[in-house]
């Protein structure tokens, strides 16, 4: 997000196959962007990509779905490595479960749509991995890794968003929280009501995490379609709100993106702005830009100079890189509108970052960038903060965000153990013994699937 040095405007333009750039000068250096390579999908792409080594070749693969019903793992490079069909036969929702070459493995039906990013953790302390997702047919599913029921919650209102953990309440056991069409839940690892928070209205936000004051407390950041980005304790009390002009959906960052040593709340809104709020949600900025903001905020230490910057998706067909004060560093143009949140990794070991995201235009972009020589870190990089999908901040930048490192243990919850390699999502990727698995929400394809045939796999 934008840098503090006063900034110098010089526009340079560029053309590529499929999208053109402005790039202004930014911390005495001109930071820009070019396409790197793009694959065509010829189809809407909502989905937010997902960047592992899934072979343990040292190269990242990118997953990712569109609209045509199929998920595609690509290379590094941009090809293809294999892709599954999932064919539309009815109205139920299923969680499918592929192997690391796209074979199905398992299937779990819901009964309606499933939009919410699968959350894969030991919840019950019992040394095997929970499959936690909620569904549009009113419940909240708890699965186990051979997808499995282990308990289901019903509610009154569809599950949109995607859930999230933590220890709430300092117990040394994990709650989960996830919000439906009017509130937002706490439950504990048995799937029992804690507490609810009434929204009012719908939330397709998913709710982000942290310690915004260091009082050692958590507090819980999600936006809802009553225009407004909240904040709640962690016994479910409302601490405060900001009001923006249009529904927000996106899904928030939490990240110190000026080097103050406090954090800063980065998300969009429906009336076309990125806002960045104080920890007390205060406005520090804003930044318009000519349509509604779907995607959700990457954030990245872009050039090494210790400054963040903010990358995010907007309808009006730019991708738009934000300096830490709010002021534009770049643009980059598509032919369709951008609801996915961008990715950012060196996925080609070279020391500088790519960004990885998708448009409408039916394409999978991976820009390089320009006018530096290095990347720094990333501590919010993708899609709600790492590539785990938590909702929580990556503050050592070793892509294994703190919620992670501090849940995946041997008896102590707050005891790390570094060494296990644990899971992520959307897709979300499921570790075990045997290997990598792939867990497919249906919201990645945006249908309801009967099976899964598959099409074409190429290793290179």
């Amino acid at each position: 997000m934008r840098g503090k040095i006063a900034i110098v405007l010089i526009l340079v333009s560029l053309t590529s196959v499929t999208g053109f750039i402005d790039a202004k000068s930014y911390d005495k250096q001109a930071i820009g962007v070019t396409q790197s390579w793009f694959f065509n999908t010829s189809t809407y792409i909502y989905s937010s990509p997902t960047l592992f080594d899934i072979d343990n070749d040292n190269q990242l693969e990118i997953l990712i779905g569109a609209d045509s019903n199929h998920l595609y793992c690509l290379n590094s490079d941009g090809s293809l490595r294999w892709y599954v069909e999932i064919v539309i036969c009815s109205y139920d929702g299923l969680i499918y479960c592929l192997d690391k070459e796209g074979t199905l493995l398992w299937s779990y039906a819901t009964n309606d749509w499933i939009w919410s990013t699968p959350l894969i953790i030991d919840i019950n302390v019992d040394g095997e991995k929970e499959i936690i997702v909620g569904s549009s047919d009113f419940k909240l599913y708890c699965l186990s890794a051979e997808g499995q029921n282990i308990w289901t919650y019903s509610s009154w209102g569809s599950f949109f968003t995607s859930p999230t953990a933590c220890d709430i309440n300092n117990d040394k056991n994990l709650e989960i929280l996830i919000a439906n069409d009017d509130k937002i839940f706490c439950f504990n690892e048995e799937g029992k009501k804690i507490w609810t928070y009434n929204t009012l209205m719908i939330s397709k936000s998913s709710p982000a995490i942290a310690d915004l004051d260091n009082d050692s407390n958590i507090e819980i950041i999600i936006g809802n379609d009553n225009k407004k980005l909240l904040c709640l304790n962690s016994q479910g009390t409302l601490l405060w709100s900001y009001v923006t002009n249009g529904r927000v959906k996106t899904s928030p960052a939490i990240i110190d993106i000026d080097n103050d040593n406090i954090v800063d709340i980065l998300f969009g809104s429906f009336d076309n702005k990125i806002y960045c709020l104080s920890n007390t949600g205060s406005l520090k900025w804003v930044y318009t830009t000519s349509d509604d903001i779907f995607s959700s905020p990457a954030v990245f230490d872009l050039d090494s100079d210790s400054y963040f910057e903010t990358i995010i998706g907007s309808n009006d067909g730019y991708l738009y890189c934000l300096d830490s004060q709010g002021n534009l560093v770049w643009n980059y143009k598509t032919k369709g509108e951008i609801g996915s949140s961008p990715s950012i990794a060196d996925i080609n070991n070279d020391g500088i970052a790519e960004i990885v995201f998708g448009s409408n235009d039916g394409k999978i972009y991976c820009l390089t960038l320009t006018g530096i020589t290095q990347s720094g870190l990333g501590q919010w990089y993708s899609f709600r903060g790492s590539r785990f999908h938590t909702g929580w901040l990556d503050s050592d930048s070793d892509y294994v965000d703190d919620f992670t490192e501090s849940t995946y243990y041997l008896t102590d919850p707050h005891t790390p153990n570094l060494n296990f390699i644990p899971p992520t999502n959307n897709p979300s990727l499921l570790f075990s013994n045997n290997g990598i698995f792939v867990l497919i929400p249906i919201f990645v394809v945006v249908s309801c699937f009967a099976h899964i045939r598959r099409k074409r796999k190429r290793i290179n």
